[in-house]
């Protein structure tokens, strides 16, 4: 209750109870807002006991469905940062578009990566 009354009141959107249902009336603005936190988790206390805590609370949802995967909150972004940790797919255009851009003439535009190239 406390996020949501922060994230309704101090960006003047709606409270959840509030909103329209846009799957009954699609064409409705909701008003929802968003709220982003930022905590330095090292002044409340020993940062690695709150990461081995929070690993412990991934761990049980992740294990909360025995036969079916359940993903905690971060798995997939995570498993998106490790594919993409050497790399990202980027459109034609785009990669036209960077080798367009004025450039130090010293520096050689990089050779683009071939799916399933190491």
């Amino acid at each position: 209750m406390l996020i949501e009354a922060l994230s309704a009141a101090l960006s003047t959107a709606s409270f959840a109870m509030d909103t329209v249902d846009i799957w009954n009336d699609p064409g409705s603005r909701m008003n929802t807002g968003h709220l982003l936190i930022a905590l330095d988790v090292s002044a409340f206390g020993d940062a690695s006991a709150v990461q081995k805590k929070v690993a412990r609370l991934q761990e049980s949802v992740r294990s909360s469905n025995a036969g079916s995967p359940v993903h905690a909150p971060g798995d997939l972004e995570h498993a998106s940062l490790q594919q993409n940790i050497e790399s990202v797919a980027l459109a034609q255009s785009t990669v036209l578009q960077l080798s367009e851009l004025p450039v130090d003439e010293s520096l050689p535009f990089p050779t683009p990566i071939e799916e399933g190239t190491p």
